[in-house]
């Protein structure tokens, strides 16, 4: 649905034709503008649906061998990476959609960030534990790593890294607060039990370019008794600081929902 700058709703996009119906996790590519999605497609199969910059035009890419139902998508600057449960499909983003399968054996993950390394390609996901795959197309096998086993719901990177590994994430879950360096190979948790915090988008800070921190992380966390909601702001670079600011909800929201920061052109 298209909503005004007040959220009212404006009318129905149709996004990948026909009416079909879509995966729930759209893929918004900032280098190039397009929008990839999950799409129904005819016989219970699916297709990558790729919008243009714009909704001016569309590529429908087929996938006829999908092993399992694909839930979700990940982009690097060539390739896309399907998720499934038991599987990960890994395909060209041009020409047709010929996917390599690899089988992990687990239910589909969440997808953070994926990235090429030489010739494997390298996706960081929530499990629900946090773990970084490293793909190898060629041989069909994958690596598992787990960077921190505890269980884990949201996970955002910090600024935009493009064609490359971000260096620090940032999660939530478990009642916690989750800085990773995936350098370094350690992790910081803050404790905001038993408050629940939700889905924090990283939103960064145009005085702190240079700084893989240098932003705050915003959005809601929930009283643990269900009748409060507050939005944080909290210091990307001091997860275990105080919150700069805190905005009372007059009304409770739910958990689980998935954020997103829109800059307002209103001042």
């Amino acid at each position: 649905f298209e909503l005004s700058v007040a959220l009212d709703t404006l009318r129905r996009v149709d996004l990948a034709g026909q009416g079909r119906p879509l995966a729930p996790f759209p893929k918004h590519d900032l280098t190039t503008g397009e929008l990839h999605v999950i799409a129904g497609a005819v016989g219970g199969t699916q297709a990558h649906v790729v919008i243009s910059a714009g909704a001016l035009t569309r590529r429908n890419r087929p996938i006829f061998d999908a092993p399992s139902h694909i839930e979700d998508l990940a982009l690097t600057l060539d390739r896309v990476v399907f998720v499934s449960d038991g599987f990960v499909g890994i395909a060209s983003r041009e020409g047709e959609c010929r996917t390599t399968w690899i089988a992990t054996g687990v239910a589909a993950p969440s997808p953070v960030h994926a990235h090429v390394a030489d010739d494997t390609v390298v996706l960081v996901a929530l499990t629900p534990m946090f773990e970084r795959w490293t793909l190898h197309p060629a041989a069909g096998s994958i690596e598992r790593e787990v960077l921190d086993p505890t269980p884990r719901r949201f996970a955002r990177c910090g600024s935009v890294i493009v064609g490359g590994a971000p260096r620090l994430l940032w999660t939530t879950g478990d009642g916690t607060i989750g800085q990773h360096d995936l350098v370094a190979s350690r992790h910081v948790h803050h404790n905001l039990r038993p408050d629940v915090p939700g889905d924090l988008v990283f939103v960064a800070d145009a005085t702190r370019p240079s700084d893989a921190d240098g932003g705050w992380l915003v959005g809601f966390v929930h009283n643990s008794s269900g009748v409060r909601t507050e939005l944080y702001v909290i210091d990307a670079a001091d997860i275990t600081g105080p919150p700069i600011a805190t905005v009372p909800i007059p009304r409770p929201i739910p958990h689980g929902l998935r954020c997103a920061w829109i800059p307002s052109t209103q001042h």
